[in-house]
């Protein structure tokens, strides 16, 4: 007698009536692997909990930026000049940095003291602005002018003038904001003026050499 198990079909035998029909039982169908409810629950949780730590950071990362640009804000313009040109005079030895340097901070601090659109102008259009406008005198414009126009010479006509004239550049860039920041008294005499003048002549005469070349 053979005792082993096959997958052959069971047929089993039926009717009443002596017919041939029968019942054919067919093999079992593999079984369906159904996860545990707990897996999902689970995942979910993962999933929220990653949702909220995004949430967090993104408020945290807003909050600080929001605090950075208060911070900035409550940064007088004058002082947040002074800190460029101290770090543009890192760059003396190049030329066409250096001044892109000191002609962005004098700008920028134009704009925020007086509310003028300087860094986004060229500066022809700047200059032409500051003559109908009287928020500088006369004195400061001309200067302001000579310092811009030199600036350019250096940027787009690679003019590049010595380490003494890029010192006298940046001691002219330091004056325009002494003379402007608030609380300073109106300017005593035009020696200060004159003396600033002096400093940017010699460049200007260079300017017209180069401008050709």
């Amino acid at each position: 007698m053979n005792d082993s198990i096959t997958n052959q079909a069971l047929v089993l035998p039926t009717g009443n009536n002596g017919t041939n029909d029968a019942v054919v039982l067919k093999d079992l169908k593999p079984l369906v692997d159904i996860p545990a409810t707990w897996e999902w629950v689970f995942w979910i949780a993962v999933g929220l909990l990653l949702a909220l730590l995004c949430y967090f950071l993104w408020k945290k990362w807003k909050q600080r930026q929001k605090e950075t640009i208060e911070e900035s804000r409550q940064i007088p313009p004058h002082i947040k000049a002074r800190q460029k040109l101290l770090l543009a005079e890192d760059l003396i030895e190049n030329p066409e940095p250096f001044c892109i340097s000191v002609s962005e901070a004098v700008r920028t601090y134009l704009a925020e003291r007086f509310n003028l659109h300087a860094p986004d102008r060229t500066t022809e259009e700047f200059l032409q602005e500051l003559k109908t406008n009287p928020i500088l005198q006369a004195e400061h414009q001309a200067i302001l002018g000579e310092f811009l126009e030199l600036c350019d010479l250096v940027k787009f006509a690679r003019f590049e003038p010595q380490v003494k004239k890029l010192r006298d550049l940046l001691s002219v860039a330091n004056r325009l904001i002494d003379e402007t920041e608030p609380g300073i008294a109106e300017i005593k005499g035009e020696s200060k003026m004159e003396e600033s003048k002096n400093v940017l002549d010699d460049s200007e005469t260079k300017k017209g050499k180069d401008t050709v070349l």
